[in-house]
């Protein structure tokens, strides 16, 4: 599944890791079906576009979830 994120306001203040692990939360909390990782932490296999540097807004950044 592609989606599209857009990083604006203060969230543009957190680092790329942060918002994975944000949306790794969220998706969790929803109880959706989507594939993890098969290491010893089960983490979201999910797939973001280029790092953006700190401060600058994300628009429209492809976001990949499996």
């Amino acid at each position: 599944m592609v989606l599209r994120i857009s990083v604006r306001g203060l969230c543009s203040f957190l680092s790329q890791t942060e918002v994975v692990r944000l949306l790794d939360l969220a998706v969790f909390r929803s109880g959706l079906p989507f594939a993890y990782t098969g290491g010893y932490v089960k983490r979201l296999k999910i797939r973001l576009g280029p790092a953006w540097p700190r401060g600058v807004e994300a628009l429209n950044d492809p976001l990949m979830l499996f």
